[in-house]
Order: structure tokens, then sequence, then C-alpha cells
């Protein structure tokens, strides 16, 4: 077997690699397993990587707009190695792709044999994984703690308007069907339907009625890490009460995973209270913000469409 490699454009065209039983350009047409495509931006370095090693190379060849270089066998591993730290690195530097080359071109020039460098990304890819990991736990503690000081400033007013919040009655499901048929009982058709769908997908989930009331599978094993946060509230004297609540999966007393994010409301008016799920990508957003993409004025990361408007309560 050989291993192909194919260089494109920057911006233009990706980079792949795969292994061939043949050294022409019948590799990259058809006869080719195992491929691996790196996204055209991020292909630098393995031109760097390919000069190298350019003594190494047993045949190229061009083929659709791309320039293929064939190696023994073994280079697939150490570019497949290569193709994780690059990744790792785009993640950890988040998306600046200075600082990942520059690191890139940093391990290349300890690259006098494919053995060393073989090694040398297995260390750089530990250590860059080590760095995530502990850029991910940090996010994770000052994410919690925000949501456990936002819990204790909100949950009095919380009570007020909401006093099963703390202890909903939980409905758990073991079949789709089962499901469907609660909520018809609860529900028109229309908005049945479409809970349905959202809590096949995001269970545990809480629904509104009357009253609060958290529905899951029956089956779900995570039921014991999950957490449901109140993020931030606004009480406006003569129009509503509105909170956010974030739903959570907790691992070693963080919050590990976002499940769902939503507006939980009672309007002073009617005496009605409403909920509207909203983006999972507006955890970090207060609620008037929140109340924004449900007015369709904000788009999915919180950036407004207008800019400039002021809403008026009538």
């Amino acid at each position: 077997m050989f291993c192909h490699i194919g260089l494109g454009k920057a911006y233009e065209r990706s980079y792949e690699f795969f292994l061939s039983s043949v050294v022409t350009s019948s590799g990259a047409k058809k006869k080719y397993r195992d491929i691996v495509r790196i996204e055209c931006f991020l292909g630098y370095p393995y031109r760097l990587l390919i000069e190298k090693f350019r003594n190494n190379i047993i045949h190229s060849y061009r083929y659709s707009h791309r320039q293929y270089y064939v190696f023994p066998q073994e280079f697939y591993t150490l570019f497949v190695s290569f193709f994780k730290l690059l990744n790792n690195l785009y993640r950890l530097y988040k998306r600046d792709l200075d600082r990942v080359f520059r690191r890139i071109e940093n391990i290349i020039n300890y690259c006098e044999n494919i053995e060393k460098c073989y090694k040398k990304l297995l260390d750089e890819n530990y250590s860059v994984a080590e760095e995530i990991v502990k850029r991910v736990q940090k996010g994770r503690k000052v994410l919690t703690t925000r949501l456990e000081r936002n819990t204790k400033r909100c949950i009095d007013k919380a009570l007020t308007y909401f006093p099963e919040i703390l202890n909903m009655y939980t409905y758990r499901y073991t079949s789709p069907e089962n499901l469907k048929e609660f909520l018809l009982k609860i529900f028109p058709e229309r908005i049945a339907r479409a809970y349905h769908d959202f809590i096949i997908m995001h269970n545990p989930v809480v629904v509104a009625r009357d009253e609060l009331i958290l529905i899951a599978r029956d089956s779900y094993d995570e039921f014991d890490g999950f957490r449901i946060y109140i993020d931030d509230c606004v009480d406006k004297e003569h129009y509503y009460f509105l909170l956010k609540m974030v739903g959570t999966l907790t691992l070693n007393g963080y919050v590990s995973r976002i499940k769902w994010v939503a507006l939980l409301g009672y309007d002073k008016n009617s005496n009605q209270i409403f909920l509207h799920y909203v983006p999972s990508t507006m955890v970090l957003h207060n609620v008037e913000k929140c109340r924004l993409w449900l007015l369709g004025l904000v788009d999915n990361f919180g950036r407004e469409y207008f800019s400039d408007f002021e809403l008026i309560e009538v």
C-alpha cells in the first residue's frame, strides 16, 4: 500500500490523503480507501510537512486541481496524527490560524525523521488535549457559579408566581405513543405534536399548562444529573414576570451540557403562565435579549437584525 496526499489551494480546494494499492493517478480516481479530507484553509502545514520529507516521495501527479505526492504506507499514520493535532490546535486557539501555524512550524522543525516526528506529534497531541480539558473545566466552573448565583437571586420571586418550580410534578413516559397520548390530554393537537417532537429530542423537558410539569423518558439514565437553573429574571410591575430557565446535565458538580434554554413567564393582565423555548446559543444572554429573539429582532446568537429600534409596552 501507498499513501497519496493531494494538496489543494487555500480557500479554493480542499486537501486530502488516502491509502491506495497503486502509485499512479488511478489511486485518486477510484482506487483509494480510508480517505481523510482537510478544509482548504487548514491545509498549509501539510505543504511544510511534505517539503520536510521530500526525499521520501515515490511519485507525484496532478489530478482534479490538486498536486498529489505518493509516500510509503507508514506516512499515512503520520498524516492522521498531524490531522488530529491540527484540529485540536484550531479548537484550542479559537480559530486563530496564525497561532496554529506558528506552533505547527515549530513542531515540524523537530522532525528529523518519521519516527521522531511521529513521537513529537503524539506528545503535542497529548499536551494540547490536556490544555483543552483544563480550559473546558474552567469554563464549566465559571458557568456553574454564574447559574447558581443567579438562581439564588431569582428564586424567591420565582416561587411567588410558580410555587411548584422547586418540586414539579414529573411524568415519565414509556414510549413515544404513551407520550403523545398524555400530551393530547392537556394540549390541543397542534401544540401536543410540537411538544412531542421536542421532548423526544431534548428530554427531560418542562411544559406549562395550569402548572409546570417535568416530562422525562422512563428509562432516562441521566435524570439524576439533570438540573434546572434560573439564570435571569425580570418583574414588570404592570405587565409580566419573566425568567430564563436553563436545563443542564451536571458531572462532578459542574454543568457539562446545556440541554435547553426557556423563557417562563406570568402575564399579570390575563393571569396566565406562558413558556417558550429559545436556542441553546442564547444561554449567556439575559432574559430581555431572549425575549427579543422571540420577537424576531435578534438572531440565534443575540445579534440584532436592526441597529435602531425601541420596544413600547402596551
